[in-house]
């Protein structure tokens, strides 16, 4: 699978989790047993330990997976039940998760007013097919690549905005924010409602709303800190 990254422009930790995730999902691995040791995984999966432990570091996210210290990697994913636990947040010991959710409340907003105004008839159209290609993966259940469609989605606002302060803070900040926008979809129940939020900031933008836009990516944010149980402080 290692060598696919120079065929294909999925990242290999992507590929890798993907594939991980539909042996999840077709019950090779099933809820609450040990996945094989790192090195065998890796093996089976003709990848780096270093593509295998970003991937795993997704599902966790995403989760599909818990990892114990000394003792290993388990499958948590069970497609019936609302009640999973929430991914790790691995940058815990920098940001409160909390405190990312706000700082995206505001920056996301101001980008996306720009963005409104000064993205072309072609850019927009990028969003669109982003969008749609969101909610196939969701259709797909593909969290996977729902939540790498949700980052492009987000970070194409960025880019759109010309600013350059905004995309080059996203770019540094990129897998903060990658991981706060898929802790969400560890509620397998809810899936659906972050494409609808997308679908309410996209037609404000189609409609050159720069308001509306900034109101519901804003409302995006409270309800996708809400998913993860997190009431964001004093901001409306």
């Amino acid at each position: 699978m290692e060598q696919s990254k120079k065929g294909s422009s999925d990242p290999v930790p992507q590929k890798t989790a993907r594939a991980i995730q539909d042996l999840i999902r077709r019950h090779v691995y099933k809820s609450g047993e040990k996945l094989p040791a790192q090195r065998v995984l890796a093996e089976d999966l003709n990848v780096s330990r270093a593509s295998l432990r970003e991937a795993l570091s997704t599902l966790e996210a995403l989760g599909f997976v818990r990892t114990e210290a000394n003792r290993g990697t388990f499958v948590t994913y069970n497609s019936d039940d609302d009640m999973q636990p929430i991914g790790n947040w691995r940058f815990s010991e920098r940001f409160k998760l909390e405190e990312v959710y706000e700082f995206r409340y505001f920056t996301e907003a101001s980008a996306i007013r720009l963005a409104t105004l000064q993205a072309t008839e072609g850019e927009l159209k990028e969003l669109k097919e982003l969008h749609e290609n969101y909610k196939k993966a969701i259709q797909a259940l593909d969290l996977v690549a729902s939540g790498e469609y949700d980052c492009l989605f987000h970070r194409s606002i960025m880019i759109f905005s010309r600013n350059r302060v905004y995309s080059s803070l996203y770019e540094k900040f990129q897998e903060v924010f990658h991981q706060s926008q898929i802790l969400p979809f560890s509620r397998h129940q809810r899936l659906w409602e972050p494409v609808m939020e997308h679908g309410k900031i996209l037609e404000a933008m189609l409609q050159r709303d720069p308001d509306g836009a900034a109101y519901y990516i804003q409302m995006h944010m409270v309800r996708a800190a809400e998913r993860l149980g997190i009431r964001l402080r004093n901001l409306f």
